[in-house]
């Protein structure tokens, strides 16, 4: 109640009995709400970041994966929520002039546990040139590191099977190694 008021949700987790929020308006909060007792929720902490999280997604040892916007880039954040009252963000990511499907459509947002790789349909925009395909992001030791952008125009999704990435359009599925990212094949969908 009177929680953030006149601010735009834009993205919500539920993990346990912790229910992480984001909003934006001026000031862009992440939330921490006790929903233990759903007659009395407790706004545990908040951490105030520029820029605004579109999606959030639980990642192991009580890191929270933030998927959004900050000025003209599209931004990945790693925040530790292991105490939520005082959660930070630890690491980020930013590729200018950038958009991402990931933005509009959770299922767009690939993550690779055992490889600890994020990966996401980009598109970007420098000097009227426009480029896309699958942003590699690994995370690790509470970092991010861009590991690679695999080209592949209007892509959409990405998945992983064994040690092989594939990124997906409507007319074109490609396969890469997913440890040297060498494309190893195409396959063209017929229409």
């Amino acid at each position: 109640r009177n929680l953030a008021r006149g601010e735009r949700i834009y993205s919500a987790r539920l993990i346990g009995n912790v229910f992480f929020l984001v909003t934006f308006r001026q000031v862009d909060p992440l939330f921490a709400i006790d929903i233990s007792d759903p007659e009395n929720p407790q706004v545990l902490g908040y951490l105030k970041i520029p820029g605004f999280s579109e999606y959030l997604h639980p990642l192991p040892g009580n890191k929270l994966l933030g998927i959004g916007l900050e000025d003209r880039s599209l931004k990945i954040s790693l925040f530790n929520v292991t105490d939520p009252t005082n959660m930070s963000e630890i690491a980020k990511v930013l590729v200018y002039s950038a958009w991402s499907q990931a933005l509009q459509d959770h299922h767009a947002v690939t993550i690779y546990l055992e490889k600890e790789l994020i990966m996401l349909p980009i598109t970007s925009y420098s000097s009227g040139y426009v480029s896309s395909g699958a942003l590699v992001v690994r995370y690790s030791n509470n970092e991010l590191k861009v590991e690679t952008i695999l080209p592949h125009e209007y892509c959409l999704r990405i998945a992983y099977v064994g040690n092989e990435l594939y990124t997906i359009s409507s007319s074109l599925i490609k396969i890469f190694d997913a440890n040297t990212y060498e494309e190893l094949g195409q396959i063209i969908l017929e229409k």
